[in-house]
Parts: C-alpha cells; structure tokens; sequence
C-alpha cells in the first residue's frame, strides 16, 4: 500500500506533520502551551481545534516531542525559554515520532479496511481501545505516555464513548491530543473534559512561505499561480499544497474557463470537461472541482451582499464584478443551495459524474440568465 492509502491526513508526497522540524505562526496557540507546561498542572486533555490545514497536527506533534522528551513526569523543565517547543530533528525522539517507532506515543486515526481495500469512513471503538493500551504501560523513564486522535470529528458514537470513560479517569504522566476541524461534532461531555486550544487560518505570508519552501521540489510554480494559490488557499498551508498540484491547477483553470463564460456556457467546453472529471484516474481533479466550484458560488453570493472580495484572486474577483453587477441574487441562492446539495447526494448514491456536473453547469448557466434580466 502506499502512504497516501495508509494515511489519510498525508498530502501526497510533501512532509507528514510528525515529519517537520518547523513551525510557522500560532504564536499564541504556542504561548498558551508553553505556559501549561511551565506549571504544575498541565492538562490531561486537549482539543486542537479550527480550520483543516493550518498547522493543527503539526503543533500536536511538536508539543508530543516535548513532552516525551522530557522524563520527569508530571513536571516538564526548561521549555519556557523555548516558546517554539522544539525538538532538534537530529535527536532520537523526534526521528522516533517521525519513524511512529516511539513506545510512549500513540495516534488514532481512520483505519485501513483490508476486505474493501480503502480507508474506512470513521475511527471505531476498536481503534480506542488499541489506544488505551498505551496508557496500561510504564515508560522506561517514567515519563510521558501521550494519545493523539486526528481527527477527533471521525469518531462514531461508540468510539467517542469509550473515549470520555478514558477522560473520566485520566491515567497519571498522560496527555490526549485531540485535533478537531469542527469541534461541534463532539460530544459536549467530550469538549468539557478537555482544554481547548483554538487556531485561525494563517496569514497569506505565511502560506506563500510554505509555499515557497516546497518550491522546487515538489512543487513548480509561476507569479501568478502562486499567488492565486495563495489567495485560494484561505490561510490554509495543507489547501495550498493541494492546490499547488498539479490535479489541482487545472481544475482550477478548467472551472474558470467555463464560469468566464457565464451567463452562457460553452457547450462543447462543458461537456468535455464533465467528461474529462468523470474519469477513474481524475478522482483528485473532480473533488477540487467540485469544491473551488462551492467556495466561488459561497464567494460570490458574499460578494453581492456585502460587498466583500478583496480576499479572492484577481479572476475570481474580475468574474463576481461582472455578473454582480444589477444583479438578482434569488437565482444565485438558488443554484449554490441546489449545487452543495446536489454534490453530497452524489456522494451517497454514487451517481454518475458526468450527469451531475452536466446539471450542475446547467443550473448555473439557468441562473446566471434569470439574475440579468431586468
């Protein structure tokens, strides 16, 4: 199997979270942990909680090093002159973590089912128990034991069960990481048992720099595909990345040569590209179709009714300016309800791509002709 079946939260060939030895912004988020370890009562309990991509994981691993770094228990020295809580890459337990060779750490996340060959939709009972067995050990060094769940959202009802038995009687020199994109889907019993540490979206200098570092090896970018990238990415590094490939450029290009066209499509254009997205190979280019498609229609109907885009790229931008202009917004509503919810029965029933995108593409065209008439 490769990494990207094995692992659900690795983005293609670019560096797992446990892998990195650096770390941009949260300088906040970092102070608040950095103050928690300095004291005498650190939380058994986390929650990492905010949007996907920006940096939740990788801070949940920086903050695991330290901790199982440092073998005193429930006291952790000498990290108050260290607010990035770093762990040098060259030492042995970072390339434990990284190697997910460390005895003292355990991470939860979807399963691979070996009958269906793919990764299971949610994290079950059995992956919680497997991880408590972590906690029914004693370290070497009488240190720390630590649990990560990524992400804490996928668990079923029975999985998030046998997890608030665990937080009810937390076990000595322990800490749970739970890392959560919408923390709303947890249990409420689950969210008053455990500290709860926020995150916002990057900044977009942040979000080039890792954009940049990446540059050249993985990656190849123009001027202007980074900074459309960047502008597309919304503060989140892990988005940009995936944008940044190349499945995600030309889905990019694909939907706004066709929305370019509006309020009357291209017929030819529409079909080849409902039947370029419906093949087996461009599963990736279809769900970043599908979802820059959302975020425009989302972007757009903002637009008409505040007045925001100045966070949106210059076509994008260019494209809300033109069809905004005497707008009737009750067809736009319509469509971007009718689109979201047309995706997700897609999803359910596994219907057929290229139908779904063909109707899609023609609620749009039906909508963008009803909004100019006067």
């Amino acid at each position: 199997m490769s990494s990207e079946i094995e692992e659900p939260d690795r983005l293609q060939d670019f560096p797992h979270p446990r892998e990195v030895s650096h770390f941009l912004g949260h300088d906040e988020q970092i102070q608040s942990l950095q103050s928690a370890l300095g004291s005498n009562r650190f939380p058994h309990a986390w929650i990492f909680s905010g949007p996907a991509g920006i940096g939740k994981a990788t801070l949940a691993y920086r903050l695991a090093r330290t901790l199982l770094k440092n073998p005193l228990g429930t006291e952790v020295d000498n990290v108050s002159s260290d607010p990035a809580l770093e762990v040098p890459a060259n030492d042995i337990v970072f390339q434990q973590v990284a190697a997910q060779s460390h005895p003292g750490l355990k991470v939860i996340k979807r399963p691979y089912d070996q009958k269906r060959k793919r990764l299971k939709t949610e994290i079950t009972v059995d992956e919680i128990r497997a991880m408590q067995s972590i906690f029914n050990t004693t370290t070497v060094d009488g240190g720390w034991r630590v649990a990560m769940i990524d992400t804490a959202d996928e668990m079923n009802r029975n999985a998030a069960n046998a997890l608030l038995k665990l937080l009810e009687e937390p076990p000595a020199n322990s800490a749970i990481i739970l890392i959560s994109h919408q923390p709303g889907k947890l249990l409420p019993t689950i969210r008053s048992r455990c500290r709860m540490l926020q995150f916002k979206s990057l900044n977009e200098d942040h979000v080039a720099k890792i954009l940049d570092e990446n540059s050249g090896t993985n990656i190849k970018l123009t001027i202007d595909e980074r900074a459309t990238i960047t502008r597309l990415a919304n503060g989140s590094a892990g988005k940009a990345l995936q944008l940044a490939s190349g499945a995600g450029l030309k889905a990019h290009e694909n939907l706004m040569s066709l929305l370019e066209s509006l309020p009357r499509f291209d017929g030819s254009k529409a079909h080849k590209i409902a039947e370029q997205l419906n093949r087996r190979d461009a599963r990736e280019e279809y769900n970043f179709f599908r979802q820059l498609l959302c975020e425009w229609l989302n972007s757009f109907v903002r637009f008409c009714t505040t007045g925001e885009g100045a966070h949106l790229p210059k076509r994008e931008f260019d494209l809300c300016q033109r069809l905004g202009v005497s707008v009737n917004l009750e067809p736009w509503l319509e469509v971007w309800e009718k689109t979201q919810t047309s995706f997700t029965q897609a999803d359910i029933l596994n219907l057929d791509k290229r139908q779904l995108l063909l109707t899609v593409f023609f609620q749009l065209e039906t909508a963008a002709k009803q909004a100019q008439k006067p």
